[in-house]
């Protein structure tokens, strides 16, 4: 087998542009430059190794049982990532300090709230237009100007002699804001700095961790409550469409909340005597245009809904039929929790080591205007120890990815064994030794699949589009080459590498123990040859799930909302007025959810693109009898590839619809032509034949006679009429030249070998009958 090395040096030499010898001045090309560079891909991707129908192996009975470690030299990165974790672990558990995260530091260092100042929760300015560094703690923020406040001594107790004229101010979390118009700007422009924006949103998270893990808790309940209702037929059909109406009304809470944070803020900093365009700042500003933002997606995605509505039902569908394998496979309900609890520690332990590196720092004398000695306390934090927080946060994405990875190829295992079984009722899928196999040989293809998912997912979807695009332009045009050849960089790497990513490799790898690029460059052969069979099916119950993780994850940060802005205090007893805004530990559970909903209803998503591979490749490797399938599967999946593609693609490529008038005309006109070669008028009915060409175009029509009513003219399965053909049309074959697993492929090549005469076939999409048409 060809390796991604050699495959890609071998499509390079064929690219190779030909020697332009006989120019055509008519064309502009010459005679070797008659395709495109998108011709000739295309071109390859028939000659390509992966791209031939499936055979199945001496006794194929599902996942080959001799596996191989797959990807294995990922393994090491696996290591590093995680030796680097655990060294940062230490030096910022050991130095930080998280109670400088929620309170302010006085002018000697010391910690508003802790220990001598366990009454003072507050931060007070005392003359920001002076010195800024001077503030101490209060008990709480002055709500009068005109009298003297005095700074205290180190007993915290004792007034020094020290004094300013007292502002009033107003609070936000726990810093009191001056409301002197000057001093107020001065303030807000420091506390508008990124550092300390970052270290007031981790403060309102630190305040409400209880709150966000009970929300968390709360989302693992609601996922896990509608894989349980939807168990029952007369369930899920509404409560799918209560959650896509769910999502749709989410895009416009989110926007309402934004809106509010917006007027809040300009509430808070536009007081008389500012300007009130300016005032705001870009917090207002920001919230403004992400209220825009997030109503305009939600009012497109609207419209999306609506004009998908038909085709969102056939959606709807394959999720119900995947629900009814949920239901066999309890190994698939179950280890979701694992997923979801090992996400739930990792969240968890990443928000502790976050905490903690943005508080590490040392405190230091600095230089003051106005305080005896010209000395007070500042900590400077450490800079290199903040920056890698960016590391914790990939540890944490990478980490939920791979997991996510991880029970998609687990479940993919536990349906392949399913599905490949004929007594599928004695199925059952042994838990630790699924485990024990995906991690022993298919820990590597994890990672590496992980690792595609976080870095080339938004450049393959960039030039996804791209190429779509110069592929929809005419071909011969100068400009269109021109341009093809400019981003011919990029077309070449999304050629070879980038449009085979994808989840559905993940089944390939279950099934044959193949490493990661030969089960990708499968699995997208695999549905780009049956792309008839199943139109946009997967990518609708992608869109149908995505609606439904998403209203699970709004229900479940709703509360969080609510309880936030009217409630007293949190279940641990802390103010939720010390919280800033509400907004922020609300974004928190709803981003965090998505994650905890993409574990329960996700496995539908990897349920669905699971059945439809194995479907295609049972439909390619076996026939009749032989065939795996399960009745309800089969019923559903023939069901849409007979529909007509007007009812599903929508893009640069136009449809090409069955025309029944036509096909019956052809079929009258065959019959009528076999009746005369029976009566040797053969030569009357060609020139006639002949004369009807030349006075119309194409005459492609049929009109079925019934002969007995009680046994229809029709192919119940696929919807078309049949045409019993002459006996001297149809060459039958003995039943032991076909012995053995004889796939529909395999039949068609018999064709041109003489096992069949020559001529146009019409098959089924079961291949249960072939007829031969003379043309």
């Amino acid at each position: 087998m060809k390796t991604p090395q050699e495959d890609y040096e071998n499509k390079l030499q064929i690219l190779k542009a030909p020697e332009r010898k006989d120019f055509d001045k008519k064309h502009f090309f010459a005679e070797g430059d008659k395709m495109s560079r998108l011709e000739k891909y295309e071109h390859l991707d028939d000659k390509d190794i992966h791209n031939k129908p499936f055979i199945p192996p001496q006794g194929f009975k599902g996942p080959v049982a001799e596996r191989i470690a797959t990807d294995k030299q990922f393994v090491p990165l696996f290591i590093i990532i995680y030796a680097g974790l655990i060294i940062y672990a230490y030096f910022t558990m050991t130095q930080g300090v998280p109670d400088r995260l929620i309170n302010g530091m006085d002018f000697r260092g010391e910690l508003c709230g802790i220990k001598g100042l366990s009454t003072k929760h507050y931060l007070y300015y005392a003359g920001p237009v002076d010195d800024i560094q001077v503030a101490w703690c209060v008990h709480q923020c002055p709500p009068s100007s005109g009298r003297q406040t005095c700074m205290y001594d180190t007993d915290h107790l004792t007034i020094t002699t020290f004094c300013y004229i007292q502002m009033q101010a107003d609070k936000m979390s726990r810093y009191c804001i001056p409301k002197e118009p000057k001093s107020r700007a001065l303030v807000m422009e420091q506390l508008d700095s990124f550092r300390s924006v970052i270290r007031r949103i981790a403060s309102d998270l630190w305040i409400t961790w209880d709150i966000t893990l009970s929300s968390f808790a709360f989302c693992i309940l609601l996922s896990y409550l509608f894989t349980v209702l939807a168990k029952y037929e007369n369930v899920i059909m509404p409560l799918i469409w209560g959650g896509i109406i769910g999502s749709v009304a989410s895009f416009g809470i989110v926007a309402w909340m934004c809106w509010l944070e917006q007027s809040r803020i300009y509430n808070f900093r536009c007081i008389p005597g500012t300007d009130p365009n300016a005032c705001g700042g870009w917090p207002v500003t920001f919230f403004q245009v992400l209220t825009f933002i997030i109503a305009g997606i939600g009012g497109f995605y609207l419209i999306f809904i609506i004009v998908m509505i038909r085709r969102i039902k056939r959606g709807i569908e394959l999720i119900r039929h995947a629900q009814r394998i949920v239901k066999v496979l309890g190994q698939i309900r179950m280890f979701p929790f694992i997923i979801a609890f090992v996400g739930l520690v990792v969240c968890s332990l990443a928000f502790i080591l976050i905490v903690n590196a943005m508080t590490v720092g040392e405190i230091q004398l600095s230089r003051a205007k106005n305080i005896d000695g010209h000395l007070l306390y500042k900590i400077f934090y450490n800079d290199i120890i903040q920056y890698c927080i960016i590391f914790v946060l990939f540890v944490v994405v990478f980490t939920l990815t791979l997991i996510l990875v991880m029970n998609d190829m687990f479940t993919s295992y536990a349906l392949s064994i399913w599905y490949f079984t004929k007594l599928k009722s004695t199925v059952h899928i042994p838990f630790l030794f699924s485990m024990k196999t995906l991690f022993r040989y298919h820990f590597g293809t994890c990672i590496f699949i992980t690792c595609n998912l976080l870095f080339l997912t938004i450049p393959q979807s960039i030039m996804l589009y791209v190429r779509q695009l110069l592929r929809w332009l005419p071909q011969d045009s100068n400009v269109v080459r021109y341009c093809q050849a400019c981003f011919m960089w990029c077309i070449h790497g999304f050629e070879i590498f980038l449009r085979y990513i994808s989840k559905h490799s993940v089944v390939q790898v279950a099934i044959w123990s193949e490493p990661y690029y030969q089960s990708a460059k499968k699995a997208y052969f695999l549905i780009f040859r049956n792309r008839n069979k199943i139109k946009d099916l997967d990518t609708l119950q992608e869109t149908i799930v995505f609606q439904l993780r998403l209203c699970t994850a709004m229900i479940a940060c709703l509360p969080v909302y609510i309880y936030v802005s009217f409630a007293e205090s949190t279940f641990m007893g802390l103010s939720t007025s010390d919280v800033e805004t509400p907004i922020i530990p609300t974004f928190y559970v709803l981003f965090c959810g998505l994650f905890f909903t993409s574990v329960f209803q996700g496995s539908y998503d990897i349920t669905c693109k699971t059945i439809i591979q194995l479907y295609l490749m049972d439909t390619e490797m076996f026939f009749g009898e032989q065939r795996f399938v399960e009745p309800f599967i089969k019923e559903f999946m023939e069901y849409v590839g007979k529909l007509e593609d007007d009812e599903w693609q929508v893009g640069f490529i136009r449809p090409i619809v069955f025309d029944k008038e036509k096909f019956n005309k052809k079929a009258k006109k065959i019959q009528e032509y076999n009746e005369k070669v029976k009566q040797g008028d053969a030569d009357d009915i060609d020139a006639q034949s002949e004369e009807e060409d030349d006075n119309q175009e194409k005459i492609e029509d049929y009109e079925v006679d019934y002969e007995d009513d009680k046994e229809p003219n029709y192919n119940p399965t696929i919807g078309l009429p049949t045409v019993r053909p002459s006996d001297s049309q149809f060459k039958r074959v003995d039943s032991d030249d076909l012995a053995g697993n004889l796939s529909q492929t395999m039949m068609q090549d018999l064709k041109p070998q003489g096992v069949f005469k020559q001529g146009p076939i019409l098959n089924t999409s079961q291949q249960s009958f072939m007829i031969q048409l003379d043309q």
